[in-house]
């Protein structure tokens, strides 16, 4: 009998074994569930400076510690409701100035853009919190060389062919006054 160990049996035993592997099990749940969960980013401060491009979702929301969360993606004006990008893509040219680009049918343009971040400390701070920044814009029409806002075309004057039409215009004003054209004199 000396190398037999009796199982474990206590009842008191069991019990302890249970609520120790409760324990862990809630604490390791509640762990990964503070990095789903709607601080995301929270307490992480970066410079606002430092950043050099940002990237918005269509559908998504900013990460938030002092503020309620926003929208990454804000369209304005009368395109939006004909089309809005699902990505959007700003980079820094300094001076808080953003050029922002996205995946636009040929008659939309990208208009005004205003990136907004949560300051750490307050609105203006030089710190933010990441992944706190979206992006208000507005999409305008897009309108070709020779098209106006009304989808009307206009003579282009760069075209090579203007010097022929001018001389042909010019010969038959020539003619107009003599009654015949002066070609072949």
């Amino acid at each position: 009998m000396l190398g037999r160990r009796r199982p474990l049996s206590s009842p008191l035993l069991r019990l302890v074994l249970f609520l120790s592997s409760l324990l862990l099990l809630l604490a390791s749940t509640a762990r990964s569930q503070a990095y789903r969960g709607p601080h995301y980013g929270a307490n992480r401060r970066i410079l606002k400076s430092s950043i050099k491009a940002l990237t918005f979702y269509q559908g998504k929301q900013t990460a938030y510690r002092r503020t309620s969360p926003l929208a990454q993606l804000t369209c304005l004006g009368k395109p939006c409701s004909r089309y809005q990008p699902d990505v959007v893509q700003c980079v820094s040219v300094g001076d808080d100035q953003w050029k922002c680009t996205a995946d636009l049918p040929p008659s939309i343009r990208m208009g005004r853009v205003e990136v907004s971040c949560e300051g750490w400390d307050h609105a203006d701070d030089d710190y933010i919190l990441k992944d706190s920044c979206a992006l208000e814009y507005t999409l305008l029409p897009s309108y070709g060389p020779d098209e106006d806002s009304r989808g009307h075309y206009h003579w282009r004057t760069d075209n090579f062919l203007d010097p022929i039409v001018q001389a042909i215009f010019w010969i038959i004003k020539d003619a107009g006054g003599k009654g015949r054209f002066a070609l072949g004199r």
